[in-house]
């Protein structure tokens, strides 16, 4: 395995897939509505138990909070957990509460963020790859596989709160390789954003598929258009089995 702080090896296009690592949030479900409904749910809790939030901040105002937090911190739009705390630190403070409430309030928003709804051929796909390959996530979000129903599925997840960097920081993608038991020539990684998963995993030399659902124009400022783009992952295992063949 290649070294944290060592250049990006050259990787053999034509090396065997072993793993496939997934983005989670718009690559497996759409975020939106999840997102929405904690928020929601995580107010009315604080309305309960910690009114005087409920008295001095609304949603907008929440939103405005962590616009401002990541401008003041531009770390924090790379690790969700760390901004959705720092977020709930900063409302407590204005509405006059200590740190204490930021745990439960957190776990509160967990709990509603992690019932999620799989695009509709998510499972069947990740059923019929799982027998040839090591699956796994890489996410800069919060999302537990387990509480999601992926422990069944991936072998390994990798999370920007609990690695301490996030995509498209190249340590993730090595450490994605190192869990899965690969080299990262044997890896491909699988994702909706161009920048933190599509030009963060190319930087590497890793084959990447970008999961273009609402054929969006690819931006510039991330790099060459890519040559493997699906609208759905349906389209996932007949890329893998070309690859498997060396085309």
């Amino acid at each position: 395995m290649a070294r944290p702080d060592s250049p990006p090896p050259p990787l053999p296009s034509s090396a065997p897939v072993r793993a496939v690592s997934f983005d989670l949030d718009d690559t497996l479900w759409p975020i939106a509505p999840v997102l929405a409904r904690a928020e929601r749910a995580l107010m009315a809790w604080l309305a309960e138990h910690y009114p005087r939030v409920g008295r001095r901040l609304t949603l907008d105002d929440m939103a405005a909070l962590r616009d401002r937090l990541i401008e003041e911190q531009p770390s924090l739009a790379r690790d969700m957990s760390a901004l959705r705390r720092a977020v709930l630190r900063r409302a407590a403070a204005l509405a006059g509460y200590d740190d204490s409430l930021v745990e439960p309030a957190f776990d509160v928003f967990l709990h509603y963020r992690n019932q999620i709804r799989f695009y509709p051929e998510v499972v069947q796909v990740l059923e019929a790859l799982r027998p040839r390959y090591r699956l796994g996530a890489i996410s800069n979000g919060n999302a537990d596989i387990a509480r999601v129903g992926l422990s069944e599925h991936f072998r390994f997840a990798i999370s920007a709160s609990r690695l301490g960097r996030a995509k498209p920081h190249p340590a993730t993608f090595r450490a994605a390789a190192d869990a899965a038991g690969v080299d990262l020539a044997h890896m491909v990684h699988v994702g909706d954003d161009p920048q933190s998963d599509i030009a963060g995993a190319r930087a590497l030399g890793l084959r990447t598929v970008w999961v273009n659902r609402t054929e969006l124009a690819w931006p510039e400022e991330a790099g060459p258009v890519p040559r493997h783009e699906i609208r759905s992952l349906v389209e996932l295992p007949a890329l893998l089995k070309a690859w498997e063949s060396g085309a």
